[in-house]
C-alpha cells in the first residue's frame, strides 16, 4: 500500500509541475502579423536564426535582418476630366517616400473639337515636381469629330522604374499642340498613377 501510495504522490507532482511549465510557455509569433520574418544573421558564419522581437534579440556578434513582409503600394486616381490647353499642366499626381520605385501611370485622351480641322498632338509625360527630367513619355494623335456628339479617344500608357533619394510628388503632366484652327476642347479623362516600392531596381538592357 505504501508504494501505490507513493506512486501516485510522485505521479501527481509530476502532472502539476507539466501544467505549472505549460502556464509559463510564451508562443513566439513568427511571422510577425505583418508577415515579416525577423532573423539574426551570425557574423562570421553566416548562421541565421529566426527570434520574436517580443521577447528577443539579436546577440553582439549577429547582425538582425528582416525577411519577407508586405509589399507597399502607393495609387494616385482622378477619375475626372480635365481640360487640356496649350501649356504643360499637371493631369494627376502622387505623393511618395524617399524609395526604390517601379511606376505605371495611364490617361485617356478626348478631343471633342469638332471639324476636319480640328486635329490635335497630345504629349504627356510622368515627371519628378520641380524638375525637368522626363521618366516616361508617350503622345496620342488624334483627328477632329465628325459630329458635335462624338469624340475621338485615345488611351496613354507609362512605365518606368524611379529611385527618391527624398519624398516628392511624381505628376503625370500634358498639352495639346493644335494641328488646325478649330481646336476647342481637348480634355484627359481617367488619369491614374501607380507606384509598387522594391527593394532594389536592375536596369537591363542595351
Amino acid at each position: 500500500m505504501n508504494r501505490i501510495f507513493r506512486r501516485g504522490t510522485l505521479v501527481g507532482l509530476g502532472a502539476g509541475a507539466v501544467l505549472a511549465l505549460a502556464a509559463g510557455i510564451a508562443y513566439a509569433t513568427i511571422p510577425d502579423s505583418n508577415g515579416t520574418i525577423h532573423a539574426c544573421y551570425k557574423n562570421g558564419n553566416g548562421a541565421l536564426r529566426a527570434i520574436d522581437t517580443a521577447s528577443s534579440s539579436c546577440n553582439a556578434n549577429e547582425t538582425a535582418i528582416d525577411l519577407g513582409g508586405p509589399t507597399h503600394g502607393y495609387a494616385g486616381l482622378h477619375t475626372g476630366s480635365v481640360m487640356l490647353f496649350e501649356m504643360s499642366l499637371p493631369i494627376d499626381r502622387i505623393q511618395l517616400p524617399a524609395g526604390k520605385y517601379l511606376l505605371h501611370a495611364k490617361t485617356n485622351i478626348a478631343n471633342f473639337s469638332f471639324g476636319s480641322s480640328t486635329g490635335v498632338l497630345v504629349p504627356c509625360d510622368l515627371r519628378v515636381e520641380g524638375t525637368s527630367t522626363q521618366i516616361d513619355f508617350n503622345e496620342a494623335l488624334l483627328e477632329g469629330p465628325a459630329t458635335t456628339n462624338e469624340a475621338y479617344i485615345e488611351g496613354l500608357s507609362f512605365q518606368a522604374p524611379l529611385t527618391l533619394s527624398a519624398p516628392a510628388f511624381v505628376d503625370l503632366e500634358c498639352a495639346y499642340v493644335p494641328r488646325g484652327p478649330g481646336v476647342t476642347q481637348v480634355e484627359a479623362r481617367a488619369s491614374q498613377i501607380d507606384a509598387i516600392s522594391l527593394d532594389s531596381v536592375e536596369l537591363q538592357g542595351s
